[in-house]
This record gives C-alpha cells, structure tokens and sequence, in this order.
C-alpha cells in the first residue's frame, strides 16, 4: 500500500543521504538485508507467537494482533512527532 512505498521511499532517501558515495552500494545492502531478512524472521516469530498466545484488549488471536500493531503504530508516530518538535525547538537538525 501507500504506506509502504512511503516508508521504502523515505528509507532509501535516508541512506543516500548518510552514506557515503563510495559506499552507497553497501549502504542499500544492508538496508535490504534489514528489511527483507531480519525485519520479516522476527515479525514472522513475533506475530505468530502472539497469534498463538497472546491476548490484548480482551480479543485474542489476530484481532488482537492487529489491535497491538495499530496501538504500537500511533504510539509510533506520536513519539516521532513529538521528538521532532522538541528537537526543532532547541534549534537542532529534525531526525528525518
């Protein structure tokens, strides 16, 4: 979804803009590596355990899952914009 081609968008902007040139290669590596390899084994691990086990918000199984995800989410969102207002504040470079 949208989300995502922002998120890939917004991460593939980051590295070129941290990395040097002559390790701009290496840099999208290890930026795929996190993404396509560590990213999806421990959401896979995380998200079926709690498939399994877990219980939120009185639900349990996938409601519950998808209900800790979009919490997880906004408190995500919300410490970022908070943070960047903080930061703008005392006159410092924004994270992103």
């Amino acid at each position: 979804g949208i989300t995502y081609a922002l998120s890939w968008t917004a991460a593939v902007d980051k590295v070129k803009a941290e990395v040097p040139a002559a390790w701009q290669t290496s840099g999208m590596l290890l930026l795929n590596s996190a993404m396509w390899c560590a990213g999806r084994t421990a959401g896979s691990l995380l998200g079926g355990s709690f498939l399994q086990h877990g219980r939120a918000f009185g639900h349990s199984g996938g409601r519950a899952l998808y209900l800790v995800a979009a919490c997880a989410s906004a408190g995500l969102i919300a410490a970022h914009v908070v943070i960047t207002l903080l930061l703008r504040a005392a006159g410092q470079q924004p994270l992103l």
